[in-house]
């Protein structure tokens, strides 16, 4: 082989090695999921989120904060006022510091100290408050307490559920909590 032919020859093996020595080390890392899935979230002040069901507004919460996937539309919220629609006219309002939003499923969960007043005078509170949407099923959990002074009525439990805005509804216990409800003692 000739000088020339060598020296080619020794070039395009250096080339080659760097082209080589480029791919290797130029291989990008993998993409962060977190910050992948922290750009396919939303972010919203005061917010407004709601359900119908047969043409009928079922509920509907506003949120101070509100995130939401955009992949699943699921959400989660802060500082929350709503409004809970009963039959005949019944409104439940309520006040909740947190909560969250399945899309899939329509449920609802409220927590961190739940606060809920009628429009036929009725006052519960909770540690949390779920939306069942299947069963149309909304339950106060946690040190449950619902009290109608109108009706001379007290409920306690560890869960108070009802499907009509908490015109019949029923108390629950579990291992620590008794369920109770007393009539003739509201406000005592």
């Amino acid at each position: 082989m000739s000088k020339q032919g060598k020296i080619l020859a020794l070039l395009g093996g250096v080339l080659f090695l760097g082209v080589l020595l480029w791919a290797v080390f130029s291989v990008p890392e993998p993409p962060d999921e977190g910050a992948a899935r922290a750009d396919r979230i939303m972010h919203y002040d005061t917010n407004t989120i709601h359900a119908e069901k047969d043409g009928k507004t079922t509920w509907h919460l506003v949120a101070k904060d509100m995130e939401m996937d955009i992949d699943t539309n699921d959400a989660t919220f802060g500082e929350i006022e709503g409004v809970f629609y009963g039959e005949e006219g019944k409104e439940l309002h309520l006040k909740a510091p947190s909560g969250s939003y399945n899309a899939k499923t329509h449920n609802l969960h409220l927590e961190g100290g739940i606060t809920v007043e009628s429009s036929d005078g009725m006052h519960l509170t909770s540690e949390g408050l779920d939306w069942n949407e299947t069963e149309s099923l909304l339950a106060a959990v946690g040190n449950a307490q619902l009290v109608h002074a109108e009706k001379d009525l007290i409920a306690t439990g560890d869960r108070i559920e009802s499907r009509d805005a908490f015109t019949k509804f029923a108390a629950k216990g579990n291992g620590d909590t008794k369920a109770e409800i007393r009539k003739g003692s509201a406000g005592n």
